[in-house]
């Protein structure tokens, strides 16, 4: 996906408590820094990484907690709401 078709939104969702999923410059600088590249990490989402969805929710969470960690985002997530998880991922990005 072209960088210049991201658009930031506000989009909040369920987790350890409600969260904002922001993609700013710092959230895909973020994402650019685990992956290497951006093109890297679209292309670990489009194989339907689960280790990719989570720092992609890592990245957009992070700007509400500096101190937030992978983990701690990985933990937030059953695999029983991983699809909704998706949904408000896909509508934030």
């Amino acid at each position: 996906m072209p960088l210049e078709n991201i658009r930031e939104k506000k989009v909040y969702i369920e987790l350890d408590k409600k969260r904002e999923i922001r993609f700013d410059m710092n959230a895909l600088a973020e994402l650019e820094e685990i992956y290497g590249s951006f093109d890297k990490a679209m292309a670990a989402l489009k194989n339907s990484s689960i280790k990719a969805m989570r720092a992609l929710l890592y990245s957009g969470l992070k700007h509400e907690d500096k101190k937030l960690t992978i983990e701690q985002v990985g933990a937030m997530v059953d695999m029983a709401s991983l699809s909704s998880v998706t949904m408000k991922i896909t509508e934030a990005f």
